[in-house]
């Protein structure tokens, strides 16, 4: 005979978390057991909370996490107003809710275009296309007009300047760490979740979906802005240079990625063997 059966689910339910299946997971099965609950006339309310401000684990993830989040389009929630906001639910007799300050424009900026949900775009505002994210170092809406008005002999140039201000955003380097333009990405920390926020930062800035094996399969700097000048069809633009001649760029797991479509069965044996020989590379692939 409760009065009141409340569950604190995650909005990682509704729109998913980089890294976090599980949790999405979780949380999921909390909403169907409120649904599961109400559906035999049982009190229930499950509610997708966003990132709390104040306290909570989202707070507890310090300055760093809370600017990814606001990069992201994500706001937080003040505890008056997440508590004020469970009242209202509670009084409204909700079943399943999401209580979330969202700047839905710069959310919805890491879809490929016309990739957008049906539902978010909706949330958005209907009919208003989503506005690119604004990037830092020159990478903002409207970075690739500022290309195309360029001359072509400097194109190349501020593609590459673009793509290592994003490198470097993402990998949370200031301007006085050196970054090589040849430097192997994944060599300076770089994750597979940050190459997906890479790679949607450039597909933002290019307006044009790209592939998510884009940093495994060119984990430079200088060889994505090639990658990238090639598919822009830039004048002084080319390809990645040729591969050493077993076809794989380097010794690392980007490498292998990279150049294993190109090497036959007994190639791929015999660098393995290598490989296995050689524990330097354990650290990288850990």
């Amino acid at each position: 005979p409760l009065d009141f059966f409340v569950l604190f689910s995650s909005v990682a339910s509704l729109l998913g978390t980089r890294g976090q299946a599980n949790y999405a997971a979780a949380n999921a099965f909390l909403d169907a057991l409120a649904r599961s609950r109400r559906a035999r006339g049982l009190p229930a309310l499950s509610v997708q909370w966003g990132p709390w401000g104040e306290v909570g684990m989202a707070a507890a993830g310090g300055e760093a996490a809370a600017r990814r989040r606001a990069e992201e389009g994500y706001g937080e929630i003040a505890t008056a107003e997440g508590l004020g906001a469970l009242e209202s639910l509670l009084s409204a007799g909700a079943e399943c809710a999401a209580v979330l300050p969202m700047r839905w424009p710069r959310y919805l900026s890491r879809f490929a275009p016309g990739a957008v949900p049906p539902l978010l775009e909706h949330l958005a505002g209907e009919g208003s296309p989503a506005a690119p994210r604004q990037h830092t170092n020159g990478g903002g809406p409207s970075f690739l007009r500022r290309l195309e008005a360029a001359p072509a002999a400097r194109r190349p140039e501020l593609l590459e300047e673009h793509v290592l201000a994003q490198t470097r955003a993402v990998l949370s380097l200031d301007g006085s760490y050196p970054l090589a333009p040849s430097q192997r990405l994944f060599e300076l920390g770089m994750d597979s979740l940050m190459a997906v926020e890479l790679r949607t930062r450039l597909q933002a800035s290019l307006e044009r979906p790209l592939p998510a094996t884009l940093l495994f399969e060119h984990p430079t700097v200088e060889g994505l802005s090639r990658h990238l000048g090639a598919e822009l069809g830039l004048d002084g633009a080319a390809e990645e240079t040729a591969p050493a001649e077993d076809g794989l760029v380097g010794d690392d797991g980007a490498g292998l990625l990279a150049g294993i479509r190109e090497l036959s069965e007994e190639q791929v044996d015999a660098r393995l063997a290598t490989l296995l020989n050689d524990t330097s590379w354990e650290d990288d692939w850990t």
